[in-house]
């Protein structure tokens, strides 16, 4: 009798060195508050990551909740189409750190996939979204308005630049705090994982660049 031939098994995407870059949109989605005159364009704000990736952080996405996107920065000789594998990888690391997915798509040909996440951005950043569609007051202009009240506005907002060199610093500390540490305090090994991660890619993190929206 012939044995079952052996179950292939795929190997799972591994998508950890974003999370310095993911933690970085997280803090700027949940716990930034804005000023009452920050405007955000609908298109969010976003931050090259690692392996020809960029991650964008929408605060009102496409169905209605925070959406971080994950893009194909380059479209060359190694370009790589986002997957819905991928997609998952970002959603089981996310929740990880305790922020739950409740819908993920890749929109084709994949040069772009998008995870909804069940936690609403922080209410001052919808707001400043708000802001933007309902668009200039005084010349009831969609969006843009010559008159200056979109640059105003867009150089109120307290954005991902600004949050960089505080995560860099962070980054720098953690290797002091990867571990051990006690079964009760981090019993999945996750606080140990993030600090493990994060000091290893404190190079991403102190080159990330935020891109101009």
């Amino acid at each position: 009798m012939t044995p079952p031939a052996a179950t292939e098994v795929i190997p799972a995407v591994d998508v950890s060195v974003h999370l310095p870059v993911l933690l970085l949109g997280l803090r700027w989605l949940f716990d930034t508050e804005q000023p009452d005159t920050a405007i955000v364009a609908h298109d969010g704000q976003a931050v090259v990551s690692a392996g020809g990736r960029t991650l964008r952080f929408i605060p009102r996405g496409r169905v209605g909740s925070a959406t971080i996107c994950v893009e194909v920065t380059s479209r060359g000789t190694d370009h790589k189409p986002v997957t819905a594998d991928e997609l998952d990888a970002f959603a089981a690391l996310l929740a990880d750190i305790d922020v739950r997915v409740q819908h993920t798509w890749v929109e084709y040909p994949g040069d772009r996939g998008c995870l909804a996440l069940l936690r609403p951005a922080h209410a001052s950043l919808c707001e400043a979204t708000a802001r933007y569609d309902r668009g200039c007051p005084r010349h009831r202009h969609p969006h843009w308005c010559v008159c200056g009240w979109y640059a105003d506005g867009a150089a109120a907002l307290i954005g991902l630049t600004e949050l960089h060199q505080q995560v860099s610093q962070w980054a720098e500390s953690t290797p002091t705090l990867a571990g051990p540490w006690p079964t009760h305090l981090d019993p999945k090994g996750v606080l140990s994982q993030i600090a493990a991660t994060a000091a290893r890619s404190r190079k991403l993190v102190s080159g990330a660049v935020p891109l101009q929206v």
